[in-house]
């Protein structure tokens, strides 16, 4: 039968294809072209505070965001919640779970970059953002790594000491979310965080504060960077367990200590820093006693009553009872517990022969000069390395060298010191025999407890039983002699303040026993000296801080001692890291937030319209393209009759002037002979795609007309995107 003409065309399922490819938009935002949140762009600066904002108060403790008036406690809130309170948290975080490729850590001010949709697409495109700030003649630039880390180049990665090879990383910056505010930091509350290796522990503390005093930076200006850790006293101290990991700084051994500290030097003192004795955990079997109470009740007897005055006799027969019985049963639970041993330690400046401990850091000041002294002891029980390192150091919240970075290495059995990136002092090598104990690592105080020689003594002998040394309480040293006290051969006694015999009072020091009394010595009793007693200067209350304590298991070169060390206001490295913020891709966000002051000095990272900070974000969104293709196959025996009207006739009733070229007529059901003789071909200028229910779906033009061809079969190939 024959085939009417049509132009319609089945389209092969399988010709119909859809490829996405992604497109990036740059985007430049830039402060000169501020036009505030209308522009869809939002800045805020965030401060930490942990208490509710009270209705209406507007000082500077609750400050708003000028722009939209949102609480910059609110803003740190939102952030912390969103993306750094449980950082590595998949279920926790919006973004960025990966603890190995992002490093996430929000200080307690930040400054964020909000980016509207439309000018983002579905996220910024990763590694595409960078962005260059300036504060009058300090300039940086923040760039993304396409990981999610805002990394400042300015600081040199390839001189850090080398992170997997840390053993022990313990830093304050953290610590301030104890607190209701950083204004009012105090005693800490809770355990400190430190890692050995790359786990995560918890170190308990006493009688130490988190200090808003931190590490003073050199060059451009003097500012604080970081948090610190205040021993104010003889009985603050950080408690580190012991771990396997410490059991490796022998003669033998590579290994590096360092840390930050921080002295007052009114006066003369000499404190623990860093020791590795005088505190374990040791486990005792404590049996409790009970005694369980039972009651017994016995039977009943028979008695009879009393006979009747008129009827003499025995009464009637009747039932009495017995008084109760209470048996008392013993019990004893034995139940296996621990509970910390202390030991006494020698004074720092004291010989360190008989304590056992691979390290032991002491610092030593002088009222009379600005000499500051480092001490490093190592002993294997029987001998003993001991190294000082000195440099003169001033006192005062916001000088530069009133801080030391103090580093002890041990490398190819040769021990040395350096300050502040110089090595300084002695060397030595250590003891042959190992130095490995099971004490746990004591930060300031070596004790936990108590074991101070009683202010009054009235009978006292010391002995080497159980402790070679005993000492005054640090604070409060001064002791009294009533009576009798003999200080037994090696027996060494430290008395940090006076000492008074009293009349009729005898304080005997046997041959081979030494007495320091850091302090006077009133005599009005009897003192019988055999051994050896020695009066130095009284001491004051030592009071420091310290910061960033890290050890390492190999002995670090110059380049990353000098790393360490650096804390430049530019390029400063003694956090050991050179990331800045964070991208959040997804969110379109850009935070900004470190210790470094450089990066929150000022009206926060994105400065006001105005003043006389500088910035420029640029960045590229990511917008998903769909691109599609219909591949349309025309054979060569179709198609062949043109549908356009213009194509078509309608005969006259009668005549044949018109005939001819079929001119002169309306369109009808004829073709004109032209078209049918193939005088004239017909050509494709447009095609239309329509689904199932002959919709218009899309159209494609061609850029000229196409003449189809009735010898072979032709293709179309049609794409668009959105």
């Amino acid at each position: 039968m024959p085939i009417e003409p049509s132009v319609f065309q089945p389209i092969r399922k399988n010709d119909v294809h859809q490829r996405p490819f992604k497109a990036y938009k740059n985007y430049d935002i830039f402060r000169e072209g501020w036009v505030g949140t209308s522009s869809g762009y939002v800045r805020h600066n965030a401060l930490y505070l942990s208490y509710p904002e009270p209705l209406g108060e507007t000082t500077l403790k609750f400050a708003r965001n000028s722009e939209d008036q949102t609480a910059k406690s609110v803003v740190w809130k939102t952030i912390d919640h969103k993306y750094y309170r449980h950082p590595y948290d998949p279920a926790r975080t919006q973004e960025h779970s990966n603890a190995d490729t992002v490093e996430k850590k929000l200080w307690y001010s930040a400054s964020i970059l909000t980016m509207p949709y439309f000018q983002v697409g579905e996220k910024i495109k990763p590694g595409s953002l960078t962005g260059s700030f300036s504060l009058g003649d300090i300039s940086y630039t923040l760039e993304d790594d396409a990981l999610g880390n805002l990394r400042d180049p300015l600081v040199i990665t390839s001189s850090f000491a080398s992170s997997s090879d840390s053993i022990f990383h313990m830093s304050f910056n953290e610590v301030y979310r104890q607190f209701r505010d950083v204004a009012y930091l105090g005693t800490y509350k809770y355990a400190l965080d430190y890692k050995v290796g790359q786990a995560t522990r918890q170190a308990g503390s006493e009688y130490t504060q988190a200090s808003l005093h931190g590490i003073i930076t050199t060059g451009s200006f003097d500012r604080r960077a970081g948090l610190s850790s205040y021993f104010s006293s003889s009985k603050s101290y950080i408690r580190v367990a012991h771990s396997k990991e410490f059991n490796r700084f022998n003669r033998c051994d590579d290994w590096t200590i360092c840390f930050w500290i921080k002295k007052n030097i009114t006066g003369s003192s000499a404190r623990h820093i860093i020791t590795k004795y005088g505190t374990t955990v040791e486990t005792f079997l404590d049996e409790t006693t009970t005694w369980e109470r039972s009651k017994t009740t016995p039977k009943h007897i028979a008695v009879h009553d009393h006979g009747h005055p008129h009827h003499p006799g025995k009464g009637r027969p009747a039932k009495k009872p017995r008084t109760p019985e209470v048996h008392l049963t013993k019990k004893s639970t034995k139940t296996l517990k621990t509970r910390d041993k202390n030991f006494h330690v020698p004074d720092v400046t004291q010989t360190w022969k008989k304590a056992k401990t691979p390290f032991m850091i002491g610092v030593e000041s002088d009222k009379n000069s600005n000499e500051t002294t480092y001490h490093f002891r190592s002993s294997d029980g029987s001998n003993e390395l001991h190294i000082t390192a000195s440099k003169n150091t001033v006192s005062g919240s916001m000088l530069s060298n009133s801080w030391d970075h103090v580093l002890v290495r041990n490398s190819g059995s040769v021990c040395k010191m350096w300050i502040n990136g110089y090595q300084k002092g002695q060397t030595g090598s250590l003891p042959t025999g190992t130095t490995a104990n099971d004490m746990d690592i004591m930060i300031g105080s070596p004790n936990t407890l108590r074991m101070f020689l009683p202010k009054v003594i009235k009978r006292l002998t010391s002995t080497t039983n159980p402790s070679s040394f005993y000492n005054s309480d640090p604070d409060d040293g001064d002791i009294t002699v009533t009576g009798l006290w003999t200080v037994q051969a090696g027996v060494t006694i430290n008395i940090y303040g006076d000492l008074t015999i009293n009349a009729g009072a005898t304080f005997r020091i046997d041959s081979g026993a030494t007495v320091y009394v850091w302090g006077t010595v009133f005599d009005p009793g009897t003192i019988l000296d055999e051994g050896t007693l020695i009066i130095g200067e009284r001491r004051s209350p030592h009071e420091y801080y310290l910061s960033e304590i890290r050890m390492y298991a190999y002995g670090l070169n110059q380049t990353a001692i000098t790393s360490l060390a650096g804390r430049d206001y530019v390029s400063g490295s003694l956090f050991q890291t050179n990331v800045a913020g964070n991208v959040f891709y997804r969110n379109g966000q850009m935070v900004v937030s470190s210790p470094m002051p450089k990066y929150n000095t000022g009206s926060g990272t994105f400065g006001d319209t105005g003043s006389s900070e500088n910035w420029d974000v640029k960045y590229k969104g990511q917008h998903t393209i769909y691109e599609n293709q219909a591949f349309v196959r025309v054979p060569a025996d179709l198609c062949n009759v043109p549908m356009n009207p213009t194509a078509t006739y309608t005969p006259p009733t009668s005549g044949d002037v018109c005939t001819a070229n079929d001119s002169n007529t309306l369109p009808g059901e004829f073709r004109k002979r032209m078209f049918v003789s193939g005088t004239a071909l017909p050509y494709v200028t447009t095609i239309g795609l329509y689904d199932d229910d002959a919709r218009l779906l899309a159209i494609g033009k061609c850029a000229q007309p196409i003449q189809k061809r009735s010898d072979v079969d032709m293709n179309f190939v049609v794409r668009w995107d959105y």
